[in-house]
């Protein structure tokens, strides 16, 4: 869940600079939801994130109205959100949730720092199967209507075949590639992308206390979905670590543990990956196509299944010998 509120806020961000609609700031209309979500058949609990296009405030100063949250979001009476499946019969409503509150705090920025909504429900209240269709309405102001859709994907399994089980102890200083086996059922609907990647897993310690935390590395963005089987290079955790986590004195790290994590995507999700690798680098044209399949708004709602580890695998000691005392990671103190 962790991964998917943080890829939610880059895709989010990315989507929102790519649109091109004509949009009317003072307008007296609601304004058109922004739907984001991936719809992950491995887990239960989904959450969705529904926001509405900029509305500036009476005094009509740009950064003063970011701080009003009805500026970027639909109050809990104007809107209702609802998940059904058509093929079992059954639906949900959405809840609201201020995700502030449960601490997944907004970095900073113009936009307030105690208010960061999203939409939640189960799965399980939809008694979904592989290759149904979850259909999410969502009734605004005025009887307007959005509708997003998304398709279970075919569940994945561990192969019992060498290789097919990750390992209990991870190496990032061999030079030879890491190669993991997985395998998944027959039926159901069509994985269209797999990425792989690892949940990092640490404990950081400072003068506020200790706080456990988690960053999400991806070595193999774009594996072919006919494959079952990778081999990745692990060598860049440590130069990633050093980019990624800030050099304090006054905060010590202890690591955890690292986990696999297989992720296979569908259309809309491999339609957004093509989308941003086609606009990274020096050819990158700094301006993303518009892309959303939601009816009667803006946004992106995709379909992914996941295969995670659990949640004991450690370290080779000539890892943790480099997490210590490499140039990348030296000045982050992992202890």
């Amino acid at each position: 869940m962790t991964r998917v509120r943080l890829l939610s806020v880059l895709l989010l961000t990315a989507l929102l600079s790519a649109c091109s609609n004509d949009i009317e700031l003072f307008s007296d209309d609601p304004g058109l939801p922004v739907v984001y979500g991936l719809i992950n058949g491995s887990e239960d609990q989904q959450l969705i994130s529904i926001s509405r296009t900029f509305r500036f405030s009476g005094d009509g100063n740009a950064l003063l109205s970011a701080q009003n949250s009805d500026s970027v979001y639909f109050s809990a009476e104007a809107l209702s959100v609802t998940a059904r499946n058509p093929r079992s019969g059954t639906s949900t409503a959405l809840t609201r949730v201020n995700l502030t509150e449960e601490g997944v705090v907004r970095a900073p920025g113009p936009f307030p720092l105690d208010v960061n909504l999203a939409y939640r429900f189960r799965l399980s209240a939809l008694a979904p199967e592989p290759g149904d269709e979850i259909v999410l309405e969502g009734m605004l102001p005025q009887g307007v209507t959005f509708v997003a859709r998304a398709t279970i994907l075919t569940p994945l399994n561990f192969r019992n075949v060498a290789g097919g089980i990750p390992p209990e102890a991870y190496s990032f200083t061999s030079r030879n590639d890491f190669t993991f086996n997985w395998g998944r059922a027959s039926s159901g609907a069509e994985i269209k992308v797999f990425e792989l990647g690892f949940n990092f897993a640490y404990t950081e310690t400072g003068p506020g206390g200790s706080t456990q935390k988690l960053v999400y590395y991806t070595p193999a963005q774009s594996i072919d979905p006919n494959a079952n089987t990778a081999s990745v290079p692990l060598d860049g955790l440590l130069g990633f670590l050093g980019t990624r986590l800030r050099k304090d004195p006054g905060i010590a790290r202890r690591f955890d543990y690292m986990q696999l994590v297989l992720t296979g995507g569908d259309d809309a999700y491999l339609a957004y990956r093509t989308l941003l690798r086609a606009n990274s680098g020096i050819t990158a044209t700094q301006e993303l196509p518009e892309f959303t399949n939601v009816e009667g708004g803006l946004g992106l709602i995709g379909s992914i299944t996941q295969l995670k580890q659990g949640t004991t695998a450690t370290l080779q000691p000539a890892s943790f010998d480099s997490l210590r005392l490499s140039v990348a990671t030296r000045e982050l103190n992992f202890q």
